[in-house]
């Protein structure tokens, strides 16, 4: 049978898991307000988001919704498991929810990222067609 992990840990899990989910959408808000600039290190490494700098703020920007979303979500179900760990089934389900939201949040932002770029690409082309 699972015993109670205890409430130190649990809430010592959820920090590891909910710490860097905030870690990533403070590096996205950074990267969409130009205080973290195109590199190949920090931010989401896609490379229509490495075509320039106006693309890489344009999908950060769009991300970053994505990725307060997330990690709010991740503080959340964390929080939640931490008020369950006294019913071990329930505490390893939400524990894993919350650590699977991470990536899965992740990779919706970068999504949300190539749309904005693509839109944004969609729309310089469209300007420069009736300019002409």
């Amino acid at each position: 049978m699972i015993e109670d992990p205890g409430l130190p840990a649990t809430i010592g899990l959820a920090l590891l898991v909910s710490v860097p989910a905030w870690a990533v959408h403070a590096c996205v808000r950074a990267c969409a307000s130009g205080q973290i600039p195109a590199n190949g290190l920090v931010g989401l490494r896609v490379r229509a988001l490495m075509r320039s700098e106006a693309a890489w703020r344009t999908g950060h920007g769009a991300a970053a919704l994505w990725t307060r979303r997330m990690a709010i979500g991740v503080s959340v179900v964390l929080a939640m498991s931490c008020a369950a760990h006294a019913l071990p089934i329930l505490y390893l389900v939400l524990l894993g929810i919350g650590v699977l939201l991470l990536p899965a949040g992740t990779l919706v932002a970068a999504a949300a990222a190539l749309r904005a770029v693509d839109s944004m690409t969609q729309e310089g082309a469209a300007g420069a067609d009736t300019s002409g």
